[in-house]
């Protein structure tokens, strides 16, 4: 399948046009959306989706479950320190703190991460990777970084689907 349409490229020129009318005090996003708009958003929409179930599969396919993927993502990608605590990580995953504790529970036995308490505050505990967490973490990443390059080049109009 091919696009019918080059996402990034028509992205771009409505941008360009949207930001002159700007200028003239005219909102094109208060317009109504053209056709053209609906099956970007729709073509965006589908290869979004086909890189998370990508991404879902493959953390199964290394014996864990897609969320626990989210979370040791989540401490690997937390740009302040290795580690973040049970609020932090519900945050960062959009979930509610309860549903966040059973997750780590289930990658603790996994062996995915480790709680410590927090020296600091011991009401506050410590959410880290362990050396298993981030080997399956950069094996994942490495994987997902190809499938986004293919991504980012189907966008660009430059490649067709799998």
């Amino acid at each position: 399948m091919t696009f019918s349409i080059n996402i990034y490229s028509y992205i771009s020129k409505r941008s360009t046009f949207s930001n002159q009318f700007k200028d003239q005090g005219v909102n094109l996003l208060a317009q109504r959306p053209s056709k053209a708009d609906y099956v970007v958003l729709a073509e965006l929409r589908r290869e979004i989706r086909r890189f998370l179930r990508y991404s879902e599969e493959s953390a199964r396919e290394v014996g864990i479950t897609p969320q626990q993927h989210q979370i040791i993502l989540a401490l690997k990608g937390n740009a302040s320190r290795d580690w973040m605590s049970i609020a932090e990580l519900a945050d960062s995953l959009q979930l509610k703190h309860h549903t966040v504790v059973g997750l780590v529970d289930r990658s603790v036995l996994a062996g995915l991460v480790e709680r410590e308490p927090d020296s600091e505050d011991k009401r506050q505990v410590r959410i880290s990777l362990t050396n298993h967490g981030e080997e399956i973490v950069e094996k994942l990443s490495r994987k997902n970084l190809e499938e986004l390059n293919q991504l980012k080049e189907l966008v660009k109009g430059n490649s067709t689907p799998n």
